[in-house]
């Protein structure tokens, strides 16, 4: 038998890289999880936003109505002082013009 050279025989073919898993990039149960829990806390997160912006903006406009309903007391107030005033203007021409008749 001749000796057979191991250079003269012929190479093995290169080993590639192993075979990628079929699960590779696949979400794992944890981190879809971690990723509800994330999605269900920026939800709450807004939510939050929501209503303290609506209570806000609530909030404003029950100041101007209160602010509105001041100015419409103040006015109503006015216009009575106004015609007491003017009542009592009547009533001492009146008296005023008795007492000239006497």
């Amino acid at each position: 038998l001749p000796m057979l050279d191991p250079a003269a025989m012929p190479a093995a073919p290169p080993m590639g890289p192993p075979p990628k898993r079929l699960t590779d990039g696949v979400a794992t149960p944890a981190s879809v999880e971690q990723q509800k829990r994330a999605y269900a806390q920026a939800l709450a997160t807004q939510l939050e936003e929501g209503k303290r912006t609506i209570k806000e903006q609530s909030d404003q406009a029950k100041a101007i109505l209160q602010q509105q309903a001041e100015e419409k007391k103040l006015q109503y107030a006015m216009q009575i002082d106004q015609q007491l005033l003017e009542q009592e203007m009547n009533l001492n021409q009146q008296t005023h013009q008795q007492v000239m008749q006497l």
